[in-house]
């Protein structure tokens, strides 16, 4: 079998837009693993807002969380490795942001994400991943900030600007990209999905032709980049489109299960 590692994102790949897992994208994924397939979830979301779908499809593997930043043990949520942010260049972000009044988030250990303040931005997140909150007031009186990532929630038309201001002055020590058109995750330069899941492949003894990511957003653009057969979903951002070696159908059709039907199983389907 050439494809042995399988790494799925899930808001808008292997969720529908409702938020949940098809019956023919769950009976893929276990005929895969049936197959001797490795299946690993890839995905901005910590594990927190992770967790839920680990549980339904029975995974204990590694997953891949917080964009790359975080891998943890996909039964007990113990992290196998993690790049944070750098303090200082953290609390310089946090500051960025608040001087252009731009809602956002940061991270630890803990199952739930911490917030200055709950507003309609929270609510929205709270929304789109199920997690639970703290509220800790203004981050930079924190007297330690150790985040993997900062997610910004905001219009986006100001988002794409604020992303472009924070490439421009501090690119070559960040990676940030959209996850949603109204998401902004910001992360360590060398946290992403495909160097964590490269390094998930080397642990395995498995080349990158020995890999399938799929994907449909920027911050999935690495992993789709990095392996043997990248796959965007036919709903992907043009950049991810344009980077992918396959497009599948949409998230409401199952798409992820076509690409495993059709070349883990070795089945012909039409969509």
């Amino acid at each position: 079998m050439q494809y042995r590692l399988i790494a799925l994102d899930l808001d808008y790949t292997l969720l529908a837009t409702d938020r949940t897992i098809s019956e023919r994208n769950k009976r893929a994924i276990q005929r895969a693993v049936e197959k001797g397939a490795t299946v690993v979830l890839a995905t901005g979301r910590p594990f927190g807002g992770t967790k839920q779908f680990c549980t339904q499809l029975g995974m204990t593997q590694p997953v891949i969380t917080n964009g790359g930043a975080v891998v943890c043990d996909g039964g007990t949520g113990e992290v196998l490795f993690d790049i944070n942010l750098d303090q200082e260049l953290a609390r310089t972000l946090i500051a960025h942001l608040h001087e252009r009044n731009c809602y956002h988030q940061i991270y630890d250990r803990s199952p739930d994400f911490m917030t200055e303040s709950y507003n309609m931005y929270t609510e929205l997140y709270v929304y789109v991943t199920g997690m639970h909150w703290r509220t800790v007031g203004d981050f930079l009186k924190l007297p330690v900030i150790d985040t993997p990532k900062i997610l910004a929630v905001d219009m986006a038309s100001r988002l794409r600007g604020i992303a472009e201001g924070i490439r421009d002055r501090w690119g070559d020590l960040v990676n940030v990209g959209l996850s949603r058109p109204y998401f902004m995750e910001v992360y360590d330069r060398r946290a992403h999905k495909g160097a964590a899941l490269q390094r998930l492949a080397e642990r395995m003894g498995l080349s990158t032709e020995n890999v399938i990511a799929i994907g449909d957003s920027e911050i999935d653009r690495s992993m789709i980049e990095y392996a043997g057969l990248g796959v965007a979903m036919k709903n992907s951002t043009p950049d991810v489109l344009a980077a992918a070696d396959l497009v599948a159908p949409g998230n409401d059709e199952d798409g992820v299960a076509w690409v495993i039907e059709k070349y883990v199983l070795g089945e012909e389907q039409s969509s």
